[in-house]
Parts: structure tokens; sequence; C-alpha cells
């Protein structure tokens, strides 16, 4: 029988980060079946949400779709804390990220909050796993989000394959070029709560093999989602696959190309021209 852990309220990021870092030393196994975390009224962080719209420039009266990422920072870290949480997390890598978006939400709902541990799927170069968040207006589905992290290792009691989406490179003919400046990880941190030390200072980046401190994909994909304030209004899903770190400060150009209903994009470094992100946003209809 599935179990359910309910919260009063959202975990403090700091607090869980440390006991998530204090599984380091943990080795891959199969664990038994993670509790699913709930919880009632959720509302956006005022503040939070007010920062958050205006360092991207996102605009109207709806609660952006990503910013829930950010607000549920802490219950994933919380999961993935958990004594029975089959991976250490110091060292995973956030392969992909899909959200759907059903129906707005304004900054007063109250919302319903369930997360939990998706599938295990098999990838090249380990164990892949999903995170799966579903957020409810009464009864009614209004928001999901899968997100998809590796362990690097051994491919271990997959249940599936990991099937990633294929995306051709963009002409550069509508390219934007940001600087990304060296004080971006914290500055990202104060309004999600993700102070991941890879991203805030070049100590900790090296703690983890990097050899300086790292743009966080999320902050690149909401300044390309905040120029869509039509489409982020609506029912919409958006899919994002992060590939090679950026590292901090740097230059990056930003590409995007629609067609219909759907807006590919991507970021690629401004000098190598390799990728640092791909993705898409679609319309969707209401379900």
């Amino acid at each position: 029988m599935e179990q359910t852990v309910r919260l009063s309220s959202v975990p403090a990021s700091p607090r869980t980060l440390l006991r998530a870092f204090a599984t380091a030393f943990k080795r891959p196994r199969h664990a038994p079946r993670l509790p699913v975390y709930t919880m009632e009224n959720l509302q956006p962080d005022p503040e939070r949400l007010r920062a958050f719209k205006e360092r991207f420039g996102y605009t109207g009266p709806f609660v952006p779709s990503t910013y829930w990422h950010t607000r549920l920072f802490g219950v994933r870290i919380l999961l993935s804390a958990h004594k029975n949480f089959p991976f250490p997390l110091p060292g995973m890598v956030h392969l992909t990220d899909t959200i759907r978006q059903h129906h707005p939400v304004s900054p007063g709902d109250s919302l319903r909050m369930e997360c939990r541990l998706g599938r295990m799927l098999a990838h090249e170069k380990g164990s892949a796993f999903e995170t799966l968040t579903r957020l409810y207006r009464e009864n009614t589905l209004v928001w999901e989000e899968n997100t998809v992290n590796l362990h690097i290792g051994k491919t271990l009691f997959a249940e599936a394959d990991y099937e990633p989406v294929a995306m051709d490179g963009l002409p550069a003919a509508h390219e934007q070029h940001i600087r990304i400046p060296g004080n971006m990880g914290r500055i990202y941190a104060g309004i999600s709560g993700d102070f991941n030390p890879i991203h805030i200072s070049t100590a900790g980046a090296k703690l983890f093999g990097f050899k300086r401190k790292l743009m966080h994909g999320w902050y690149g994909l909401n300044l390309i989602l905040a120029q869509h304030p039509d489409i982020m209004a609506g029912p919409h899903e958006v899919y994002a696959a992060f590939k090679k770190p950026l590292y901090l400060p740097g230059d990056v150009m930003l590409r995007q190309q629609e067609n219909g209903t759907e807006t590919r994009f991507e970021i690629v470094d401004a000098k190598e021209g390799y990728p640092h992100l791909k993705g898409c946003l679609r319309k969707t209809a209401t379900p």
C-alpha cells in the first residue's frame, strides 16, 4: 500500500539540501517504494513570485507555469533525501523537464500538491529516474511536471528505456545575444531557493568536478519563455533538455523558431556554438 506523507508547508531548501548532500556515500540499490508527498492549500509565495516575474519579464495576472518548479524545489529535494531513495543526490545530472499547464493558475488559488518518484529508466550512462509532481484545484488537474535526472554509473532495475526527444539545431537568423553575469547563481537562488553549490560558488563547483560555477539551466529557460506571454497564459506544454554546462560569467545566443502553435528554442555557446539547452513550447487544448 502506498504511503502518504502530508506536509504542512514547503520544506526550506537549504535544510533539505544539507540532508540530501549527506547521502553522498550512499550506494545505489533497489529500495522499497517511496512515499507520496502531499500538501493542501498550496499558494505562491507572494514576494518570490513577484521577484520571479520581475527577473525574467513575465507579465499578466497568472502564475508562470515554470514558477512551480522553483516553488516546489524543497519537496523534490525532500524526496531525494529520503532513506529509501535509491541514489545519492550529489553528482546527479538534470536531463530533461516536461511541464504541462492544463488551466491557468491565479496567485490567490488554493491548490493540492502531489509529488512522487516515477519510473526508473535505462540510460547509456547509468540510471535515470522520473520525479512526478501534480497540482490540483479542487479535483481538477491544473499543472503537472515530469523531471528526469541521471545517476551516472551502472544501469540498475530499469522499467523502461530513456527516450530523449531528437531536436536539430536552429538557424542563427533570429538569435539574441545575452551576457550571463557571474552572480546569476546567487540571484536565481534567492528567487528559487535552489542553493546548489555548483551554481553559487566556484569552490562548491570544484567539489563536484567543475572548473567554475555553472549557469542554472532554468535561468536561461525562463528568459525564453517570458517572451511568449500569450502562449504561457493558456494551456501549454514546455519541454526542455539540458545539455552542456555553461561556466559563469558567460555569453550565449538565444535562438527561436516558430511553426504554427509550436516554438522551438535553444541556447548555444556564443563562441563555440555547442548547445546548453534545447526545447520547445507549444499550445495545447484544455482537457
